[in-house]
């Protein structure tokens, strides 16, 4: 059986001087104390708060920094860890509220920084629970995911389940995994018919293409030939112009030469003298 140390001899070593296997090794001892009934002192009660508070502080720190790879052995420990803090704060706390309970731990629990560790305590402890409950429920969820994806239609290729009830020719989009044969087969076919179409309008289009440039070429030698005659015309009439103009400016000048000898000159003696000059 363990016997319980001297006062003046603390029995464990000192919380700062260890590291986070303090609170494996040293609590056990205090648990046999409370749960055997033993004679718990003050100095116990002090240093499994000092113990249990470290290590929640450790704990937390570690919590909060960025996810690190745990082996097996850490996770038994850490459980075992958390387990019997727990368990502890409950047997002390129990423990200190019983008449027979000595002064010094009654004492220790009406102290105020010990009140606050305890609390903390607590407070960590309710918080690592709800954590470890939204752990496991957030797993259980992803499992159920999982299972529904592995087991549902959605890794499939049936297309039926995409088939909605407002109609055949609704589909639901989440679930759409592409056309049956048969309407494969009728796009296929209403896309050779539309390929036939606009390659009919195509060559439609160009040979009315073709006819108008052919009858526009047609219109430009017809118009390229009317003005050839119409120049040709155009320099007949010009020369036609000319010859008029020559002749009436002959005309002219024999009219003038007319008008300006013949009529303003007196007739002299030898004009007269040239007629009745011979006998009959």
């Amino acid at each position: 059986m363990l016997t319980e140390p001297h006062l003046c001899d603390p029995p464990f070593p000192k919380p700062h001087s260890q590291t986070g296997s303090a609170l494996a090794s040293n609590t056990p001892y205090i648990l046999t104390i409370l749960r055997e009934g033993m004679e718990y002192t003050g100095l116990h009660c002090i240093y499994l708060c000092i113990v249990v508070f470290t290590s929640t502080i450790k704990d937390d720190k570690q919590g909060s920094n960025e996810y690190t790879f745990r082996s097996d052995d850490d996770e038994r420990r850490k459980k075992e860890d958390d387990e019997n803090r727990s368990f502890a704060i409950v047997l002390f706390t129990d423990y200190t509220r019983r008449p027979d309970a000595k002064p010094t731990a009654r004492k220790c629990l009406h102290n105020k920084d010990f009140n606050c560790i305890i609390s903390r305590n607590l407070i960590a402890a309710e918080k690592r629970q709800l954590r470890a409950i939204g752990n496991q429920q957030e797993e259980a969820d992803n499992t159920a995911e999982i299972f529904n994806n592995l087991t549902s239609d959605m890794l499939t290729e049936n297309p039926d389940v995409a088939k909605s009830a407002l109609g055949r020719t609704r589909a639901i989009g989440f679930m759409y995994k592409g056309m049956t044969k048969e309407e494969r087969d009728t796009f296929l076919a209403a896309q050779k018919e539309q390929r036939e179409k606009n390659k009919e309008k195509r060559d439609a289009e160009l040979k009315m293409e073709a006819e108008w440039q052919t009858l526009a070429a047609a219109l430009q030698r017809e118009v390229t030939l009317k003005d050839i005659e119409e120049k040709r015309k155009r320099k007949e009439l010009a020369r036609q112009v000319m010859d008029e103009n020559r002749l009436l400016a002959l005309q002219q000048r024999e009219k003038e030469h007319y008008h300006r000898e013949l009529y303003r000159n007196v007739p002299t003696e030898a004009f007269y003298e040239q007629f009745n000059t011979t006998t009959r």
